[in-house]
């Protein structure tokens, strides 16, 4: 029995092994030269299996141990390396970084590098060059996998022509706003005139619109299917239309599990107003579709996430303890859910925010960044015995600088007070010394500071997410 069990482990890893070797995307980059990358996505079972046997082994070669170790290095320096690596024109699409899955997240576009094209985190008009090419195959690739096959969370790489559709651990509340986001970061380039990028600026508006204008039927599609798995919730005398009434849906803290969060709801209202605005429908048909006006969609969504007072995370798992009842995802993504149009919106975000600032179970060790969550949370089997702190009691930098960015909205409203922008500074300046120390800008850390690290998986290098910190950080400088 145990041999049968072994030898069964070994042939997965190998046929995990071949099609790693088969669908990396630096051969898929060649094979696109050589004759044209026309992906054909899949999410049948022998697919599926296959893609998660391609991500076991990608685990598995990612974590054995460099002989190569970061030395610490000046911002600059780690900065254009990292964005060298990230946007190399061997890469058929953008990734996370290394070492780490090379697969094709939809909601990236949204949560990890919403501002790609921002001229204050690029290097030069061949960097832009570069970004604009990685989106545009990107989202090309993403799309036509999605004209009748709802968006996964993930694309994992078989051959040079199949994709795998995995969802990873539920299916996505924000792969749809994800694409948007990525689309919009094309059709609103600056127009950057008098400068060096003016053109390739020029050129990314052309090909957002163009892949927008030939992908509506697609995105209409993808829109209705979301609006589609929405089911009323009442709360208080508030009814309210959920993604996730009746199973969790994975958002970019997917590893958590809990059903009636805030944040898979915020991705869908969030996507609903970008749907609008990209022209997918018009404000009064959206409107019909849901029942409500996107106002009073939004009101909803905030008197019963909010009716204690603060966002709760999950209305599934109440606690007495504020502090254990919120986690950082919160904050949502540039351009998202939050725009403190409202005292309500302001006074909410607000107290949530205070939370993590004066709280020491939401803080690091050193009380300077904050932490997912002040416990970690219930998680699947897997997760459980491999990364149960994932997105729980760890620090993500990619959180803390949307969290950044929303604390300089607010204080905006607020009339700059300073207050908030102060915490901002000292969060922002706390995370340049980890990438300092470490010479390379960290997926995850621990409340210590240092990389996060279990028995089968380490903190990723996330050489894409680099972009967004710069972004935050100039505006910040911007404001002094």
């Amino acid at each position: 029995m145990l041999s049968f069990v072994g030898y069964s482990a070994l042939v997965y890893l190998l046929v995990g092994l071949l099609f790693y070797l088969w669908g990396h995307p630096q051969i898929l980059s060649a094979r696109k030269r050589a004759g044209g990358l026309e992906c054909k996505g899949a999410d049948d079972f022998p697919s599926r299996h296959t893609a998660h046997a391609v991500q076991a082994v990608n685990f598995i070669i990612n974590d054995i141990p460099s002989l190569r170790r970061k030395a610490p290095a000046a911002m600059e320096d780690v900065y254009r390396a990292s964005v060298q690596r990230a946007f190399h024109t061997k890469h058929s699409f953008i990734t996370t970084g290394t070492p780490h899955s090379r697969a094709l997240y939809p909601r990236n576009y949204a949560w990890f590098y919403p501002c790609l094209l921002d001229p204050s985190s690029l290097i030069d008009v061949a960097d832009a060059e570069r970004r604009i090419a990685l989106m545009m195959r990107g989202l090309s690739i993403i799309l036509r996998n999605g004209a009748n096959l709802p968006f996964p969370t993930t694309f994992v790489p078989l051959t040079s022509r199949r994709f795998a559709a995995v969802n990873y651990v539920r299916r996505s509340s924000d792969s749809l706003l994800g694409v948007l986001a990525g689309i919009e970061t094309l059709v609103n380039a600056s127009s950057a005139e008098g400068t060096a990028f003016a053109s390739a600026f020029e050129r990314a508006r052309l090909e957002g619109r163009r892949l927008l204008g030939e992908n509506l039927p697609t995105l209409r599609f993808q829109l209705e299917s979301l609006i589609g798995w929405l089911r009323p919730f009442t709360l208080g005398g508030v009814t309210t239309p959920l993604i996730d009434r009746d199973e969790g849906r994975s958002s970019a803290t997917d590893s958590r599990i809990e059903r009636r969060r805030f944040v898979t709801n915020a991705n869908v209202w969030a996507t609903l107003v970008r749907a609008v605005r990209c022209g997918l429908f018009s404000r009064a048909e959206m409107e019909e579709r849901i029942g409500r006006s996107l106002a009073t969609y939004k009101s909803e969504l905030l008197a019963v996430f909010g009716h204690q007072g603060y966002i709760v995370n999950s209305l599934e798992a109440l606690s007495d303890c504020p502090a254990r009842n919120v986690t950082l995802d919160f904050c949502h993504v540039l351009g998202g859910f939050w725009s403190f149009e409202s005292e309500q919106e302001a006074a909410l975000f607000r107290n949530t925010a205070d939370l993590f600032l004066k709280s020491e179970l939401l803080q690091d060790d050193a009380r300077r960044c904050l932490l997912i969550a002040a416990e970690n949370p219930v998680v699947t089997f897997f997760n459980r015995i491999g990364s149960a702190a994932y997105h729980g009691r760890t620090v993500w930098p990619a959180f803390n600088v949307e969290f950044v960015d929303r604390l300089l909205d607010l204080d905006a409203k607020q009339g700059g007070t300073g207050e908030y922008r102060l915490a901002a500074q000292r969060i922002l300046t706390e995370l340049q010394s980890h990438v300092e120390k470490l010479g390379f800008y960290p997926e995850i850390l621990s409340p210590n500071g240092k990389p996060y690290r279990t028995w089968i998986y380490r903190c990723a290098h996330a050489d894409s997410w680099f972009p967004r910190f710069v972004s935050v950080q100039a505006r910040l400088t911007a404001l002094e």
